[in-house]
């Protein structure tokens, strides 16, 4: 997984990497959450998504971030909580 600053009015974005032929860009907003069970899932309107961001949402949150871009591969997110569980 990749973190940077975004620009100004961009907000928190994620970009799937392991896709092609789709738009990747994924918002992390509340009109993207998708209906699903036992996880916090994102999608766009190609239908790409995103699952399983809540802890990593929170860390964005209690760090006060307001403006990333996060590019992902597939499985990053689960091995992003691995590591906010050792650190925090």
């Amino acid at each position: 997984m990749t973190v940077g600053p975004a620009s100004g009015e961009f907000g928190i974005w994620f970009r799937r990497t392991d896709l092609r032929g789709v738009d990747t860009l994924v918002p992390a907003r509340w009109d993207a959450v998708v209906p699903s069970k036992l996880c916090t899932l994102i999608a766009n309107d190609d239908g790409v998504q995103v699952s399983t961001i809540e802890h990593l949402m929170i860390q964005i949150q209690h760090l006060e971030f307001q403006l990333l871009y996060l590019l992902l591969g597939p499985f990053q997110i689960f091995e992003v909580q691995y590591y906010m569980r050792k650190v925090y």
